[in-house]
This record gives C-alpha cells, sequence and structure tokens, in this order.
C-alpha cells in the first residue's frame, strides 16, 4: 500500500475527522491518527511506508503522554515495537513528554 492509497482509505473512514482534509496532512498527524484510530492492518501499513523511528517519534511524543490511550500503547509497545519492559518505558516517556514538562520548557 502507498502513502497515498492509506491516506484514501484512511480519510473515507474518517480517521482525520477534527482535521481540514481539504488539503494534505501532514505525516506526522496522519502516524498519529492512525495509531489512535485506525485498526490492525492500517497500522502495519504504516510501518511499510515510513520509518519505524518517524513513527516511534511521533508515538512518543503525542501518543504515550496521553494517559487517555495507555491500554493501546501497551498494545503498540509490546506488539509494535517490540519493548520489553512496557510499564517502565511508558512511565518514563509519559513523565518527560508530560505537558507540565513541556510548558516548563515554555517558561525556561
Amino acid at each position: 500500500m502507498t502513502k497515498k492509497q492509506l491516506y484514501s482509505k484512511l480519510k473515507k473512514q474518517n480517521i482525520f475527522w477534527s482535521y481540514d482534509t481539504s488539503s494534505v496532512l501532514s505525516d506526522d498527524i496522519i502516524i498519529e491518527q492512525t495509531l489512535i484510530y485506525a485498526d490492525t492492518e492500517d497500522i502495519k501499513s504504516l510501518f511499510s511506508i515510513y520509518k519505524l523511528s518517524e513513527i516511534k517519534k511521533v508515538w512518543n511524543k503525542k501518543v504515550v503522554p496521553d494517559l487517555r490511550f495507555r491500554k493501546l500503547n501497551y498494545y503498540l509497545g509490546k506488539i509494535f515495537f517490540n519493548i520489553r519492559n512496557i510499564e517502565s518505558y511508558l512511565n518514563k516517556r509519559s513523565l518527560a513528554n508530560s505537558r507540565y514538562e513541556q510548558l516548563k520548557k515554555l517558561t525556561a
């Protein structure tokens, strides 16, 4: 599957419901929304289109800190990122990328 095919498929599924899809969305948004809302087959396609490092960067920055997706992060970490001690990993990443830490960086 190509990036364009995946984007079209996800757009039809209304994965990008909170974005204006009249223009092309950034890769980071496509990756984030796919990880959060798409099914397993679409996530697999994501890994065939983008580099693992790019997907993991978006996951760490956007999805991991959001505690609403804690169970999803366990699944993604174990299955797609092959992280052994997922509990410890998520705790460290959640703290490092929390809104509080981001605000502290802005005020420094």
